[in-house]
């Protein structure tokens, strides 16, 4: 009896084991009234948990609609998370007894918190509902905009939020400036379980942010509006480990990583000696984000009809130039074939850096010829061409972020990493059905090609009409995003000390500087950014530079980001050491509304 007495409790702590070893995590969204306009922002939000939840692969993704709540779910899972996003969803009373009530962990963010009823709101938060903020356009601050809570305190260090106006209508003021305001109520714990607190610009009024209360935490926004490199989104992706009880990857030393960004065939020769030089004097691994082919067909810089098209194997300095770098710790970034769209304007001037190669930017819509046919043979071509060339890239970077729903599915079959940031569409096909895992892809010739181009015959991906393309970055490493895809982040953007076009934000070296000081207080994430060819001219063509190939204040900003306990990585090695591992699992409940 005994022996079967240990042999049960045996099995019983396998079996925990293994349930631990695979937990998951629901995510609930505002699926919005049958009333209203159709409300996209709850499952794009939730898109965006998903695509974080990716740096945890072994959680299993449980996603549904709030309103498709039912007694008892919260217990299905280790962990949970409610987005609150529109403002008269009719949450189920189930839900709001079970919030109170559970032992799971659970996160609730943004409206709605007012439903539970006030003495069990301050039984398990320690907080009653006081209101909403709002934007306050009769006091302006220094440079004459609206105030609003846009600070917030967190581990020591201070993050933002974004608030500026718009720039093609000067008169919308562009903020996520709503958020629920808190009284801290006596009956629980005093301020101490206020993780962060927000700030108004002009009254210095501070305001409760993160609320947590043993296994409940509460934000008073989605974090997940008009995000940029210093946003309370950071907060929230450090808050995760809290509600997952997840160990970080990594501890003293993080990761860091800078690429050179659009480094084509035509650059001159000087620009690229300065390039060697930041290279030589960082001494640190870097990585070069490559366009095989430089393309100017409509003649917006070259004056020669012969260099409208430069293959790389046809500018054997440039190719030079290349080997040195491969030399001296640097590695490649295959960066579209062109990055620009036949011979037309898409939008800017159809020249190789400038425009977009995988969406079409007039029509904010897919490529009329969009197919994966038509991707994989451009990848094909391209792969041709630095197999020529005797380039290895080690990673994938879509031009300018962007390209349709179903070209990212491709890129993240055909590439074990991808880089950078990711514009998303909450598309209505079933992504689980056309991921199989990972794609052999034969990058050297084309061995394979007809098996692989049947495979994806029949991927198809739909998404909402005149939707806008919403855009994401990720502060870590992302095993397996909302289309498959394995990321390396770029989690602290660019030097941009100048506005354009394409610009939204300025973004000098001291505020790079102090975002990599700042997230050191966050877990895993990394210090990575990218440095364009523009920055070694001086102010007066937009670089930074006091001559032209002054490359001194990069080198710079690479050895402060070295000093505060980052180590570069080499994109050669650092995948080698991170082989394919599982990707996220994900099931989803789908809420149809008449």
């Amino acid at each position: 009896m005994r022996s079967l007495c240990s042999i049960i409790c045996l099995w019983l702590l396998l079996f925990s084991f293994c349930a631990d070893a695979n937990p998951c995590i629901q995510i609930f969204y505002d699926k919005g009234s049958k009333t209203s306009e159709p409300h996209y922002i709850g499952r794009i939000h939730a898109l965006f948990i998903q695509n974080l939840m990716g740096h945890f692969p072994h959680w299993k993704q449980k996603l549904a609609p709030i309103e498709a709540y039912k007694k008892g779910e919260l217990e299905n899972c280790k962990a949970n998370i409610y987005l609150g996003t529109f403002y008269n969803t009719e949450i189920p009373a189930d839900f709001l007894f079970d919030f109170v009530n559970t032992n799971k962990n659970v996160l609730w963010a943004g409206y709605g918190i007012w439903k539970i009823p006030p003495a069990e709101l301050a039984r398990v938060l320690g907080i009653s509902y006081k209101g909403l903020s709002s934007l306050d356009s009769s006091n302006l601050d220094v440079s004459g905009r609206p105030t609003f809570y846009n600070t917030f305190t967190y581990k020591g260090e201070v993050f933002t939020k974004y608030g500026e106006f718009d720039r093609k209508d000067p008169h919308k003021f562009n903020a996520a400036f709503e958020m629920v305001l808190l009284n801290l109520t006596t009956e629980r714990s005093p301020s101490s379980h206020v993780l962060s607190w927000a700030e108004h610009n002009y009254t210095h009024d501070q305001a409760p942010y993160l609320i947590n209360q043993e296994n409940r935490w509460y934000i008073s926004d989605s974090p997940f509006s008009f995000t940029t490199e210093q946003d309370r989104y950071l907060i929230f992706t450090d808050v995760l480990f809290d509600l997952l009880q997840e160990t970080p990857l990594y501890s003293e030393v993080r990761p860091a990583f800078v690429r050179f960004e659009d480094i084509h065939p035509c650059l001159p020769l000087w620009q690229l000696e300065a390039y060697s030089r930041i290279f030589r004097d960082a001494q640190s691994p870097f990585t070069i984000s490559l366009i095989p082919i430089f393309a100017d067909p409509l003649m917006a810089r070259v004056d020669d009809l012969a260099q409208r098209f430069t293959p790389l194997t046809k500018a054997p300095l440039f190719l030079s130039f290349l080997r040195n770098a491969a030399e001296q710790q640097g590695s490649f970034i295959y960066h579209g074939i062109t990055h620009q769209y036949r011979d037309k304007k898409n939008p800017f001037n159809g020249m190789s850096g400038d425009d977009f190669e995988f969406w079409d930017a007039l029509r904010n819509a897919p490529l009329a010829e969009d197919s994966a046919d038509y991707v994989l043979n451009r990848l094909q071509d391209g792969f041709q061409l630095l197999k020529q060339a005797g380039i290895t890239t080690h990673a994938w970077l879509t031009p300018h972020y962007q390209a349709s729903p179903l070209d990212f599915i491709v890129f993240g079959q055909v590439f074990d990493w991808n880089v950078g940031r990711v514009t998303y569409f909450p598309a209505e096909s079933n992504l689980k059905e056309l991921l199989p895992g990972h794609l052999s892809f034969d990058r050297a010739g084309q061995d394979g090609q007809a098996e692989r181009l049947s495979f994806f015959k029949h991927l198809k991906v739909s998404f909402p009409e005149n939707m806008l393309p919403n855009g994401q970055f990720f502060p870590f490493e992302i095993f397996g995003d909302f289309y498959g895809q394995r990321l390396i982040p770029e989690n602290l953007g660019n030097i941009q000390p100048f506005l354009n076009e394409q610009v939204y934000k300025t973004q000098d070296i001291d505020e790079m500087a102090k975002s990599a000081k700042r997230n050191r207080v966050l877990r895993d994430h990394w210090a990575s950014l990218f440095i364009h060819p523009v920055l070694v001219y001086p102010p007066s063509d937009e670089g930074v530079g006091e001559y032209p190939g002054d490359g001194r204040k990069i080198t710079e900003l690479i050895r402060t980001i070295q000093s505060l306990g980052y180590q570069f990585i080499s994109l050669k090695e650092w995948t080698k050491q991170h082989p394919m591992r599982e990707r996220p699992q994900r099931e989803e409940v789908r809420l149809e509304r008449n």
